[in-house]
């Protein structure tokens, strides 16, 4: 429940928002005037007060509504409107939202609504990125406090979708778009860090079995036509509606999920060339809010926000996938409209989903195919991309990839080396890629008990070629110098990585000996020493790991 703390700084707020409103807003004049008394979003936040001063009993909805209603009013200004984003994001940092309240599903829903569909009056540019940066913030919030965890699937891509939309806007400044990444960032790591928590749900979307079942350059290209054909209903939509307004207005209004920036007096120099190519989307089958009109409540200024507090499911698996599938769509090097820029931030956000899933993700039978079939393919073809700093950040895309799940990844991890092996017999590749290349490779020769795997796995299979066998020899003719006999970095890291692989080969002879020295019992097996050996049955595939402690 609330407590003294909980309404000084409600009171404080809806007190800051009302001084502004009155005195530093050419709608609302310096004097309380009787049609300012009237003014729904003025009298909403004078009923709070005086619920707040008499002591009243006050429900956490009549405090959310009446700040977003000003967030989603089209007439308010930019300081208004970031006013009562702040105040917003103070409520959710402070602990307003109790998740044991009955009332905190709705209420942190309604919020996030109102957040993804803000809009404004805008002043300047200057002013109208502070309130976008103001908008990023408790987009972050709401997914980070604790009672973000009740927000549906569909809230959590709109939040996502919004702080896309900022961050591939291009005609905003740098520094908002860093901020916006780096949130991007935050997001993506509060999402996959918790996947161990979430139950795995079967892809009832035929977007994400499309994905499942047909390769991954198909599967994304009919995603796209898909969201074209969308986003182009939606531009008629706009284009109609704007012919519908006013002729001689000349403001500029803010909308984070359609339009990060729109300005009615120059339309017509518009371009979309900041605009994000795909949009999140979770089919009505896994979508929890607003599924029937009993469902709505109607604010005082005609806005409707979802009743899902009592058949609301919390976010889940669902959601994951989508991200997941947004982010392989990103890294798609064939996709015209995906720029290197666009590319490279969705490769780091890539790098933090590994990172923090680990090998859980690849362990998610839904999730599973989207690793084997999407992202590894995109990978794989961006090895071959002629920029240097996306060559590097997939490489090391891939290196995480196959450490932690490459029991799932076999034909993937082959056709990676086979990539690696062929930069190193070219010529023509810049002798950069090659280090690189080499560096890659040796990294994957530490990992325990890689090399004895390659070995199993593919040199001993009637299906695969000998890539053991072929990766040695090649190494072996880069330890030395080409033909002016002159001794480059990459013969000393050719000779590394050799030493690498002999190093793994003996520490796993050395496992095989001390299993060997305690014959006493039939049960002892190598994970008694460090090494555990494990099988994956669907694809017969032999790895080792070491045991973690």
């Amino acid at each position: 429940m609330w407590n003294h703390r909980h309404r000084l700084i409600v009171q404080g707020e809806v007190t800051a928002l009302l001084s502004i409103m009155r005195g530093g807003s050419s709608r609302w004049g310096g004097s309380k005037s009787l049609d300012d008394q009237q003014d729904p979003l003025v009298n909403g936040l004078s009923m709070l007060q005086e619920k707040i001063l008499k002591k009243q009993v006050v429900n956490l909805l009549d405090v959310v509504r009446p700040f977003c209603d000003i967030v989603v009013n089209e007439e308010t200004t930019g300081p208004v409107t970031g006013q009562a984003i702040f105040a917003l994001d103070k409520f959710l940092a402070s602990g307003l939202f109790d998740p044991a309240l009955f009332s905190t599903p709705q209420g942190i829903r309604e919020v996030s609504e109102a957040v993804t569909h803000a809009r404004f009056v805008g002043t300047n540019s200057s002013n109208d990125e502070v309130v976008l940066m103001r908008i990023i913030r408790v987009l972050n919030t709401l997914l980070s406090v604790p009672a973000g965890r009740l927000l549906t699937n569909e809230s959590v891509c709109e939040i996502m979708q919004s702080c896309f939309r900022i961050c591939f806007e291009g005609r905003l400044s740098e520094l908002l778009h860093c901020f916006a990444e780096n949130t991007l960032v935050e997001m993506i790591r509060i999402l996959f860090s918790d996947l161990d928590s979430l139950k795995d749900t079967p892809a009832e979307n035929n977007d994400t079995n499309e994905v499942v079942n047909n390769s991954s350059r198909d599967s994304i290209e009919t995603v796209e036509q898909n969201i074209d054909i969308k986003e182009k209903k939606e531009e008629k939509k706009k284009e109609k509606k704007e012919e519908d307004e006013e002729e001689n207005t000349e403001l500029k209004q803010v909308d984070t999920v359609n339009n990060v920036i729109e300005t009615n007096s120059d339309k017509d120099g518009e371009d979309g060339d900041g605009e994000s190519p795909l949009q999140l989307d979770i089919s009505p089958e896994n979508s929890n809010s607003r599924d029937t009109e009993d469902n709505e409540f109607i604010s005082s200024r005609g806005v409707h926000f979802a009743t899902v507090s009592s058949g609301g499911e919390p976010h889940g698996m669902a959601c994951i996938r989508e991200v997941l599938r947004f982010l392989i769509a990103i890294i798609n090097p064939r996709d015209r409209n995906n720029t290197d820029r666009l590319i490279s931030i969705g490769l780091s956000l890539v790098t933090v989903m590994i990172e923090c899933s680990g090998g859980t993700i690849g362990r998610v039978e839904s999730m599973r195919p989207l690793l084997q079939d999407g992202l590894s393919h995109h990978l794989l073809m961006l090895l071959t991309h002629d920029n240097l700093q996306l060559f590097v950040q997939t490489l090391k895309n891939c290196y995480l990839l196959f450490e932690s799940c490459r029991q799932y990844l076999k034909l993937q991890l082959e056709w990676f080396l086979s990539v690696l092996m062929n930069i190193l017999k070219s010529e023509k590749q810049h002798p950069a890629r090659q280090e690189m290349s080499l560096e890659c490779i040796i990294q994957m020769c530490h990992i325990p008990g890689f090399i004895p795997e390659l070995y199993v796995n593919y040199d001993c299979s009637i299906y695969c070629s000998n890539v053991c066998e072929k990766l040695n020899k090649l190494l072996s003719k880069q330890v030395f110098p080409n033909t002016t006999h002159t001794l480059q970095s990459t013969n000393i890291l050719a000779l590394d990585t050799i030493l690498a692989v002999v190093s793994s080969l003996r520490s796993c002879d050395s496992s095989h000996d001390q299993s060997n020295s305690f014959p006493t019992s039939s049960t002892t097996s190598s994970t008694e020493h460090g090494v555990d050996t494990s099988m994956n049955k669907s694809a017969g595939l032999i790895f080792s790991s070491t045991k973690q402690e």
